[in-house]
């Protein structure tokens, strides 16, 4: 018989809850005593061992929905390295996969990879191979077939003088404003995006982390200090260091519109322009063209897949998520910046549920929950139309928190205090116009007024 899988393919067995929290997205790496140059596929096999089930309440896995002594799915290993906290090695693992159909009647071995050397085992790397290569199938986009408007929210062009024989360069833009973002590449193994230099599959996912790299550069903007010049010239100054570079958000040319490097050598907005949109702004808003990858996404995932309808939308752009069903809100997704790995929290009614370490693998914990009926039910408040929920986050401004009306987001107002002696000061609240109000009522209606005249009259009436 041809042997229809790789020669290097093996697979790892793992205690079921955690060979499934990981085939889910939810465990990112495996633990072990031993190093491993490794990289690349690996099959995820739930041993028959039940000594790890009191995990399964922590994964918020089901244990009638697992099976054991079975091939379950697939991960890509992409580093190993030393973890002090837990004395061993971190197998790090990326883009995993969950079989629809687990390959049960497999025996693991005490070896930490290992191969198909029986009949029976062979048959079923093949079948596992077969399914991963369906699932992982790359978007192969040639530069004829490419269209600007592919992905919803971004504009991509093909550059001929950037691109050669097995690498074709695109320039990633805003659709709205025509502003130039990043540049992707398609290699002959992948795509890649000239922030990360990672390679994916998926043009789609490809295009995600390049975004998420963006969100860095706008949160190292935040220190930064403005000073407008005139209409189309700024000072962007780094406090820090001391450093300064001159903005021009108008200038023709996207290259000149700053003097730092990642303007001028790579062409992508940098932290000093993002600073600079802070400032005329006063408050982040949301970002209509993100929403509309984010369907568009979900649409393809479910011609593939067919799961609940869960529509994911970011108020907000970039820190705040909410997951809603026909217009309900059954979750929300708030990126907490002061930890140091799982920033992505998951909420049901304000109460935490789930930390995850990106956005899709917290969008995922959702739509796996609802799907299996695990999902806390969200707690409807009737008794008042006018909300606020803290952000847990602090600017110049002051405490932030999220202001709705019948739930639904109208913006964001501050708590904040006119003075540094604790026994002078006042407390007082705020919103992006700089108005003090002393109830935060007040505060929200005067902002509802100018962004949602449609709710202020519900409850002005």
């Amino acid at each position: 018989m041809t042997q229809s899988y790789p020669e290097s393919l093996k697979a790892i067995s793992i205690h079921a809850p955690h060979a499934y929290a990981i085939c889910m997205g939810i465990k990112v790496a495996e633990y072990r005593s031993q190093p491993t140059d490794r990289r690349g596929w690996i099959l995820i096999h739930a041993s028959g061992s039940k000594d790890s089930d009191h995990f399964l309440a922590d994964y918020g896995i089901s244990k009638d929905t697992i099976k054991r002594g079975a091939i379950i799915g697939a991960a890509q290993i992409t580093d190993c390295t030393w973890d002090a906290e837990f004395g061993c090695y971190a197998y790090h693992l990326e883009s995993p996969i969950l079989l629809q159909e687990p390959i049960e009647g497999i025996k693991g071995c005490q070896a930490i990879f290992w191969g198909a050397k029986l009949t029976q085992n062979q048959a079923a790397f093949a079948i596992a191979w077969a399914m991963i290569k369906a699932t992982t199938k790359a978007d192969d986009i040639s530069p004829e077939a490419i269209e600007e408007d592919s992905i919803p929210g971004y504009r991509i062009e093909y550059e001929p003088q950037c691109s050669e024989k097995d690498l074709h360069a695109y320039q990633v833009s805003d659709s709205l404003t025509h502003e130039p973002l990043f540049r992707i590449y398609k290699k002959p193994d992948g795509w890649t995006n000239e922030l990360t230099k990672q390679i994916h599959n998926s043009l789609k996912l490809v295009i995600a982390e390049a975004r998420e790299k963006t969100i860095e550069r706008i949160e190292r903007s935040r220190p930064l200090e403005v000073q407008q010049i005139d209409d189309d010239t700024f000072i962007v100054r780094n406090p820090s260091n001391g450093n300064h570079y001159v903005v021009r958000p108008q200038h023709p040319n996207p290259k000149e519109r700053c003097e730092c490097g990642d303007t001028y050598f790579r062409g992508v907005k940098c932290k000093h322009q993002i600073a600079q949109e802070d400032y005329l702004q006063q408050s982040i808003t949301a970002t209509i063209a993100q929403s509309e990858l984010n369907q568009y996404i979900k649409q393809q995932a479910q011609e593939i897949a067919p799961e609940p309808q869960i529509q994911f939308t970011s108020p907000d752009g970039f820190y705040n998520w909410e997951a809603a069903i026909d217009g309900k809100t059954i979750a929300t997704i708030h990126y907490d910046s002061e930890h140091l790995t799982q920033r992505y929290v998951v909420a049901v009614s304000g109460a935490e549920i789930h930390r995850a370490n990106t956005q899709a693998r917290a969008e995922n914990y959702i739509l796996w929950h609802y799907k299996q009926g695990t999902l806390p039910v969200a707690q409807e408040e009737k008794s008042e139309p006018c909300t606020i929920e803290d952000c847990n986050f602090i600017d110049e401004k002051g405490q932030q928190y999220v202001f709705r009306i019948n739930n639904q987001l109208i913006g964001y107002i501050w708590l904040a205090d006119d003075g540094d002696d604790w026994y002078s000061s006042q407390e007082y609240w705020t919103n992006s116009d700089g108005t003090k109000y002393d109830d935060w009522r007040e505060c929200g209606l005067a902002l509802a007024r100018v962004t949602r005249k449609d709710l202020y009259q519900t409850v002005a009436a």
